[in-house]
């Protein structure tokens, strides 16, 4: 809970840069999977693997899109929330496909 209270607070000054996100996203799948034993179901060896793996994955720099800050800011938070209950029963939240989207 304080990890999540701290991640509030530094994102609620200022813009959320692209690399703050990718830290943050990454962290926020990895504890997640780690704490839910899903790591295995995602093929993924380890915490420190899946940090890499999830980095590369979400880094908004490795694609070509729109960057909206909010949305990704919503999309950690949300993450951060979810249970193992929602790992494995429902979406990931809605944000998450709004931080980084293809022009029109």
């Amino acid at each position: 809970m304080t990890r999540l209270l701290t991640l509030t607070m530094m994102m609620s000054f200022g813009c959320y840069s692209k690399s703050s996100y990718t830290e943050d996203v990454s962290t926020a799948f990895c504890t997640l999977y780690d704490d839910c034993d899903y790591l295995e179901v995602q093929q993924i060896d380890d915490y420190d693997a899946c940090i890499t793996v999830i980095s590369e994955a979400q880094d908004p720099e490795n694609r070509d899109c729109d960057w909206d800050a909010g949305a990704a800011k919503e999309c950690v938070e949300g993450i951060n929330m979810m249970t193992c209950d929602d790992l494995y029963e429902s979406d990931y939240p809605l944000a998450c496909e709004k931080t980084c989207t293809r022009g029109q």
